[in-house]
């Protein structure tokens, strides 16, 4: 298969061989996993050949072109099928994606080395906008996705929040100065302080929209994420927490460790969740419900991937518009109660269009971040 696989890359692979990948790849997953592998491999070690993106774009189309002409002959397609179908189809296409994060070099920022830009900030739809103690901006550097304050040894004993705001489009990375890890999902909010006090007997963080944990281990001093509905108290653990405004409900998926959920405005109304359990808030009610999940599909957005498991056109659109930084209008009344399920590996949003309307068939319409779904 490694043979067949540098074949396609380079653009000269027949249509048996062509086929025999696609078949290879929808067996099992493990054989996606050793696909991505194989593409860092051969772009590292082979800088004198070229992958034919071009060519494997128009494979790629021919193939949802035939998919969307079935589905409008037939009309009783598998869904499921044709989105993993498509979602092979985007990775195959996009090789040298896979290996450009391989060799990125991210870098970070220092919370230290942000004095000389506190003066410079211009405010854009793609901007990471750091608000400082004071009420300063500071501007993130777009090449940046991380910024670190460990190691912050200021001498006052004065709690300071800083505010940090992620647009739509973009994913970040913040170290707290207790060492825990914040991954920030697009369109999130996250107030911190600038360092945890020795004085205080808690380390709380306020969020609005969806972040991904790794809380430092400390016994003496609880974490706790507050939501404008629910407070996550732990100790030290790795959760997700979802609490967009928009959405009706705050959801906090558990992948180790154990964490308590308190309604912020009755603490009798409270859960406790293990691991591969996720707490659901709904906001309308308040009532808190936990159930068993897969947690990988509820943090696959910090690998930059896109999972949907059986909802609405609605949420999926949401989630796309935080994701690709762009604006849904639906004119398609009857694609509103349709479900949709799928996962998309590559940052692409017209392909993923090209994908959904191959399973849903309708028209639509792309005017630069604006997307009309037709009938």
């Amino acid at each position: 298969m490694k043979f067949i696989i540098e074949k396609y890359l380079q653009g000269i692979a027949d249509e048996s061989e062509e086929k025999k990948l696609f078949d290879w790849l929808l067996e099992k997953d493990s054989n996606l996993h050793d696909f991505k592998t194989e593409v860092t491999r051969y772009m590292l070690n082979t800088s004198n050949k070229h992958v034919n993106e071009e060519k494997a774009f128009e494979l790629f189309k021919e193939a949802i072109s035939g998919i969307k002409e079935q589905n409008k002959r037939t009309r009783k397609l598998s869904v499921k099928k044709y989105y993993r179908y498509a979602a092979i189809l985007v990775i195959l296409l996009s090789g040298i994606y896979f290996v450009n994060i391989a060799l990125k070099s991210k870098g970070a920022i220092s919370s230290e080395n942000l004095a000389n830009d506190i003066d410079v900030i211009n405010d854009s739809n793609q901007d990471v906008i750091l608000t400082l103690g004071n009420g300063s901006k500071v501007l993130i550097e777009k090449d940046q996705e991380e910024l670190s304050y460990v190691g912050n040894n200021q001498s006052e004993e004065r709690l300071e929040y800083n505010e940090i705001k992620i647009p739509n489009g973009r994913i970040f990375r913040l170290i707290l100065s207790d060492g825990t890890v914040v991954w920030l999902n697009a369109g999130t909010r996250l107030k911190y302080p600038e360092r945890f006090i020795k004085s205080s007997d808690e380390r709380t963080v306020i969020l609005e929209g969806e972040a991904f944990f790794e809380v430092a281990h400390n016994k003496e001093k609880p974490f706790t994420v507050n939501t404008n509905g629910v407070n996550v108290k732990v100790l030290g653990t790795k959760f997700n927490v979802s609490a967009y405004n928009g959405d009706p409900y705050i959801n906090t998926t558990l992948l180790e460790g154990s964490l308590n959920i308190v309604d912020d405005m009755d603490t009798s109304n409270s859960i406790i969740i293990k691991p591969n359990y996720q707490a659901s808030f709904q906001k309308e009610n308040m009532h808190l419900l936990s159930k068993e999940v897969k947690t990988s599909d509820y943090t696959a957005w910090i690998h930059k991937k896109i999972v949907f498991d059986d909802i609405l056109f609605e949420e999926l659109s949401n989630k796309l518009e935080r994701a690709y930084n762009v604006e849904f209008i639906n004119e398609n009344e009857e694609i509103k109660e349709e479900r949709f399920s799928g996962q998309f590996d590559v940052e692409d949003i017209e392909t993923i269009l090209e994908a959904l309307s191959a399973s849903f068939y309708f028209e639509y319409e792309v005017n630069n971040n604006l997307i009309t779904i037709k009938r």
